[in-house]
């Protein structure tokens, strides 16, 4: 129709998607957790999965949860939400055709960038089996991230042994037990014990990868020295 523009490819590839009761799991992996201002798919699992049915794809991005912006969930409210709200409406753009293939190249490229951090960090098979990785950010004006760890570092990886309540750790999911493997761009293992207590005393914004513990833990696990 003359003089009427063409939608810009965003508006065309943003799209709403619902995952229906008895649907487990959504069969699809983040580069990063909330908050973010759109969270990018660096794994779209097999050819079952509800993601892959439902045509997502790797460098596609969720937007929404519920008709929330992911840029205003925290990663609790998030897992709570993919894991067991039913019917659950979720918010993805779709990375324009024209970049399909350098997106999802770069996406890789990320995605396995993040992954020999986590190996660099000697965190074990057993470790990461049937776990998750995550990264939250301690933002500009957070104090004290509201955990401790069983040790200082260098280590290969240092296990959470208190979480205050309602701390910023807490209300960002992070779990007695999880793992911090990587603080900023760092494994912990490669930390000495002053640089790590300055970066997590002083350096805003801060991100801090944690492994998530699936094996549950004794309320006195933390005072065997």
């Amino acid at each position: 129709m003359a003089g009427t523009e063409p939608a810009s490819p965003e508006e065309n590839e943003t799209h709403v998607l619902e995952v229906p009761r008895g649907v487990q799991h959504v069969g699809f992996r983040l580069l990063a957790l909330p908050p973010q201002t759109k969270l990018v798919l660096a794994k779209v699992e097999g050819n079952d999965s509800w993601a892959r049915q439902n045509g997502l794809k790797l460098g596609d991005s969720l937007l929404e949860v519920e008709g929330r912006p992911v840029s205003k969930l925290d990663v609790r409210e998030y897992k709570r939400l993919i894991n067991k709200r039913r019917p659950l409406k979720l918010t993805f753009s779709a990375r324009p055709e024209e970049k399909d293939q350098e997106g999802a190249a770069a996406t890789r490229l990320q995605a396995a960038w993040r992954g020999k951090q986590v190996r660099d960090a000697n965190v074990s098979p057993a470790e990461q089996a049937g776990q998750g990785t995550y990264t939250v950010t301690l933002p500009v004006g957070t104090g004290h991230p509201g955990f401790k760890p069983h040790r200082p570092p260098p280590s290969p990886s240092l296990r959470v042994t208190s979480v205050e309540p309602s701390g910023w750790a807490e209300n960002n999911g992070v779990k007695l037990g999880d793992k911090l493997l990587m603080v900023g761009t760092k494994p912990v293992s490669r930390l000495q014990p002053r640089e790590f207590s300055d970066m997590i005393k002083k350096t805003r914004p801060l991100n801090l990868t944690f492994s998530e513990v699936v094996l549950k833990f004794k309320p006195d696990f933390g005072r065997k020295a």
